[in-house]
């Protein structure tokens, strides 16, 4: 796994670094939680159940966490059955001796610097001077510290009537670089305001507020006390201090992920909103109209959306994850740097009481997460990084509030409400509204889900209108759909008088017939529109469309990764909403694939993980792919902490799966078709509820009865095994990966092998 990739880096991987910090020594540890150990894991659910003993962790690394720990907690993660390697009893010295060695890696010289909070107050009074920033004090500490915000707007002292987004910073003590981050983009926003046109529109569009350092007694503790300290200072009366404030929020406030003892590393408070700095925030939320949070932290190059507290999706789940999808985009595009969904690392798991919950849960607002910096860096990446870190999160900012910015004007002409964003004006609809878009260019893409709602421009029957009232998913390697109708087979769904253009397919109708009028469509794909097999196919009324209408496969195809990309790292499902995404540094191949183009991996570290895995409907599951490569024991397709799909086994590359029965009576499924011989083959896993069944080119090559199949909703991986071990890592190409939520017969297997 390879989630920093810059070429101008000479980052020694190593279990952990925790960053350069030059003017900080300690004498003594600070602390009794001087333990760095290993803990090996098999799975998710093993994730969490350490996560809620309340302990420090730190990262996952090669099948097992890394977590700082007392002698007491050490011995109960040994009793509670788990492998344990200690990588040093003095996790102070063994930092500090980091320290020194990432010293002399990163000798460029650099006028960055980790700032005091004092040294924080003084930048933020300093954006004043530019016109559009006040400053705020919006509460206190338990040791009597100011906890500072700002706001930036073309009337800084004024409450506006704009919709606004609020960035945090520092709600954990040592995690400085979430303090220069959202500082970095406050100073970006003023000093960039008089010469920047967009910086200058979203600025007088939207109130921007910032706080930097949510945790500034911690903060201060950190640099002056115990650089690992994690929470604020409370006075917990029993020899112990500290809360974290991330578990203190009120929305699911003292589930998993969250510890009740008060010297634990997660500790949640004695009861929801404890804590005066959480306090604080939340009185800042409530009294402005922010669309928007974003909450930093470190380290991983990880970003995250709510649930937190359980694994099932959100309501506004779609919408989320295809903004974050931009956000890692622009991030790439920035540096290189590869930020990965939370929910598809082997570290995930659940946290209960957490900020990001609150706001989506309690307000309505959509809310994020970034752990900033890589794993090779730790909690405190070398000074020479801060501005690197802070410039790649300037446009993932930029993009939040230019979705929080009043746009051209979005109306819900049966509500009377306004909206900046299509998608949102969607989820609020209901049965029977009218969306009205001012002309202007919405770079969106839009999912109508279970919606009968009509979306049409201010006008849909002038031309004028028409032609400059345009829905155009931003980047033209978009691989989805601009819009998504789906669920309302006999509702009355309309889209009038606009321009719908870019994506692979302009609008694809997932068991929905809508009536499609005086619109102009044009997709970057060779479908206009698409409509699946068995449903009335859309009515269209004086459109130009450029490209076909087809119908499209059955649905019940609930993933398709065609790999047929040429560049970027996001791997599109086309049937379904479990995109996935390149890690390592595969090649992609559009003139070597079997259906067009593949995805060739090393046999290192290249692989492929996806959303969440579809679960079967009715029980009956198969799953197809064309490979060609491999070796003994390398596996195609498997899901994280489960089972290996698709793989070949270790003493002859002959097809295997592990797919099977949960418990002790589950036993593989083996082959004698050899599937490592260098040739393109369609391999695939048919299971109808009493039988497994192997195919290789369309043709069964093992069966066995089956009466039961343990599949979760784990993330899949393509290339890897299921804890990700050296030897399963594939080498070889990749091609046309399917899942279908039926038993395909021989007869379809062997027309989908030709």
């Amino acid at each position: 796994m390879k989630p920093f990739q810059r070429t101008c880096t000479k980052v020694v991987v190593l279990w952990l670094v925790v960053g350069v910090l030059t003017s900080v020594s300690y004498a003594a540890p600070p602390s009794e939680r001087c333990l760095l150990i290993k803990v090996g894991v098999a799975g998710r659910d093993e994730v969490q159940k350490l996560a809620n003993m309340g302990l420090d962790i730190w990262e996952y690394r090669e099948g097992g966490l890394i977590i700082r720990v007392t002698e007491d907690e050490r011995s109960q993660i040994k009793e509670s059955g788990f492998t344990i390697e200690t990588i040093t009893e003095d996790v102070y010295a063994y930092t500090e001796k980091i320290r020194r060695e990432q010293i002399s890696l990163f000798e460029e010289p650099t006028s960055a610097k980790y700032h005091s909070h004092d040294e924080v107050i003084t930048e933020l009074i300093a954006l004043e001077d530019s016109g559009v920033a006040k400053t705020y004090i919006i509460g206190g500490t338990h040791e009597g510290r100011d906890i500072w915000a700002v706001r930036i707007s073309d009337n800084p002292a004024i409450d506006e009537e704009e919709p606004g987004a609020v960035f945090l910073g520092c709600q954990h003590a040592r995690e400085w670089i979430a303090v220069e981050v959202p500082l970095y983009i406050a100073q970006y926003l003023t000093e960039n305001y008089d010469t920047d046109a967009d910086i200058k529109w979203l600025v007088d569009n939207c109130e921007i507020w910032i706080v930097p350092v949510v945790n500034p007694d911690g903060y201060d503790y950190s640099r002056t006390h115990d650089r690992m300290w994690r929470k604020n200072r409370r006075n917990n009366g029993d020899g112990t201090y500290g809360v974290d404030l991330n578990r203190n929020w009120d929305y699911m406030w003292g589930g998993p992920g969250s510890g009740g003892n008060t010297s634990s590393g997660t500790y949640r408070g004695p009861s929801a909103f404890s804590e005066p700095e959480t306090q604080a925030v939340r009185d800042l939320a409530l009294a402005h109209d922010f669309r928007f949070l974003m909450d930093y932290h470190s380290y991983g190059q990880l970003i995250w959306s709510p649930w937190d507290y359980t694994w099932d999706p959100c309501p506004d789940n779609v919408p989320m994850s295809t903004m974050k999808l931009r956000m890692r985009e622009v991030i790439k595009q920035t540096s290189g740097a590869i930020y990965i969904d939370y929910l598809e690392s082997p570290l995930a798991y659940l946290v209960s009481g957490g900020a990001m919950d609150w706001a989506y849960g309690t307000l309505g607002m959509y809310a994020f997460g970034i752990e900033l910096g890589p794993e090779s860096t730790g909690f405190i990446p070398p000074e020479n990084l801060i501005n690197m870190i802070c410039e790649e999160n300037v446009p993932a900012a930029l993009y939040l509030i230019s979705y929080a910015a009043a746009d051209y004007g979005i109306d819900n002409r049966t509500t009377g409400r306004t909206y900046s964003n299509l998608q949102f004006a969607v989820n609020e609809a209901t049965d029977g509204d009218e969306i009205v878009l001012n002309p202007g260019v919405y770079h969106e893409s839009v999912e109508l889900i279970d919606k009968t709602v009509t979306l049409r421009s201010i006008d849909p029957n002038n031309p004028a209108v028409v032609a400059s009232t345009v829905i155009d998913i931003e980047g033209h390697a978009y691989q989805g759909s601009v819009i998504t109708l789906s669920g309302r087979r006999n509702g009355i769904c309309e889209l009038a008088g606009l321009t719908i253009t870019g994506g692979q397919v302009s609008i694809s109708c997932c068991d929905a017939s809508p009536t499609i009028r005086n619109c102009t469509i044009a997709s970057n794909g060779p479908n206009a529109i698409e409509f699946w097999e068995d449903c009335e196919p859309p009515t269209i009324i004086d459109c130009t469309i450029l490209g076909q209408v087809v119908e499209v496969n059955d649905p019940t195809l609930i993933a398709h990764w065609p790999l047929d990309e040429t560049e970027g790292m996001v791997i599109t499902d086309r049937a379904g909403d479990y995109d996935g995404y390149a890690l390592g540094d595969p090649v992609w191949q559009p003139d070597r694939g079997r259906v067009n183009g593949a995805l060739q991996l090393d046999g290192v570290d290249d692989y492929v993980v996806t959303g969440f895995a579809p679960k079967p409907e009715g029980g009956a599951y198969s799953v197809l792919a064309w490979i060609k490569g491999g070796a003994p024991g390398q596996v195609v397709l498997s899901q994280m902490g489960k089972a290996n799909w698709l793989c070949a086994d270790p003493s002859e590359g002959a097809l295997m799966t592990e797919l099977t029965v949960a418990g002790r009576n589950g036993r593989s499924l083996g082959s004698e078709a050899v599937i490592t011989d260098g040739n393109w083959h369609r391999i695939g896993f048919v299971w109808d509820g009493s039988y497994r069944r192997l195919y290789v080119d369309g043709v069964i090559a093992a069966e066995d009865a089956q009466d039961n199949l343990d599949i979760s909703s784990n993330s899949l991986y393509f290339g890897t095994g299921k804890a990700m071990e050296p030897s399963t890592f594939f080498a070889g190409l990749i091609d046309d990966v399917r899942i279908y939520n039926k038993a395909l017969t021989p007869e379809q297997i062997a027309a989908l092998a030709q």
